[in-house]
């Protein structure tokens, strides 16, 4: 029995005569959004961050540091060091493990700026916008958040009941050559994963499919991506998703800027690390 109106869904032709989509065509048009520009961009920004953060410092690790190396040991009187297979033959002398850790610790300083550099010529070029992730309006504000979070929580979370159950044992302290490289390779995995899973891949994701699938697929993807680090486990790379890639996401969203997340990220690592564990292991 027919009703008293009769409604049906406009197709692609009647949509483009009458400029009002019905679902079908909303959902198709939004899909072929994603399809023809997000894909484009996912692909060119997420390889750019990608083979700076792996590509780089691979490079510069391998042949800068054996190249430059013997030039800064002569200054400081190791000259007794040589270039041997790629690299360097390591003497007693004192100055050497200092040296040798502030090369490092350039190195992964200079990646992070170059993710940096390489983002914005991306997001200006590619996406023909300006650059907002790393706005100085309120950056202090988030930093400051982005450093104290990771430190209540391992504080509350790790440090009290280990410490109350006598479980946290200090043995020794190493000497202060080991904490630079440790610093840089904190900051480097913070800045380049930050700008590649939230920067890139969360925000175009959302901007297409929405904010709950960008949450999901950036955190899911963030977990898998530490599985492969040295000693990782499919339990803890679960919980970095779950736990760490969540949080991330959620504090992008409320924000709208990097700084809290690289931040946070950061001091996780640098705790880690200083702690004896690796800092990419830790999220």
């Amino acid at each position: 029995m027919p009703g008293l109106f009769h409604v049906r869904s406009l197709n692609c032709d009647e949509y483009q005569t009458h400029g009002t989509p019905g679902p079908d065509v909303g959902y198709t048009v939004r899909m072929g959004r994603f399809a023809n520009l997000a894909i484009v961009r996912l692909l060119v920004g997420g390889s750019a961050v990608a083979i700076t953060y792996i590509g780089l410092p691979a490079v510069l690790l391998h042949f800068g540091i054996p190249f430059f190396a013997p030039f800064l040991l002569h200054y400081f009187g190791e000259s007794n060091n040589v270039i041997q297979t790629g690299s360097i033959n390591v003497s007693s002398a004192p100055n050497t493990e200092a040296c040798l850790g502030i090369m490092r610790t350039l190195v992964y300083l200079g990646v992070a700026l170059a993710a940096i550099a390489v983002y914005r010529v991306y997001a200006g070029v590619l996406e023909k916008r300006t650059l907002t992730e790393f706005s100085r309006r309120g950056m202090a504000q988030d930093v400051r958040n982005g450093v104290l979070i990771p430190l209540f929580v391992f504080a509350i979370a790790i440090f009290v009941p280990l410490s109350l159950r006598g479980n946290l044992v200090i043995e020794g302290i190493n000497a202060w050559p080991v904490v630079p490289p440790i610093f840089g390779l904190a900051v480097m995995s913070a800045v380049c994963e930050e700008i590649f899973f939230r920067g890139v891949l969360f925000r175009i994701i959302e901007s297409s499919l929405g904010s709950l699938v960008a949450v999901l697929l950036s955190s899911l993807l963030f977990g898998a991506a530490h599985y492969f680090n040295p000693g990782a486990t499919l339990l803890g790379a679960v919980g970095i998703g779950l736990e760490a890639g969540l949080a991330l996401s959620a504090l992008y969203m409320l924000t709208r800027r990097l700084w809290v997340c690289i931040s946070m990220h950061f001091t996780w690592n640098l705790i880690n690390g200083l702690l004896g564990s690796r800092c990419p292991d830790s999220g």
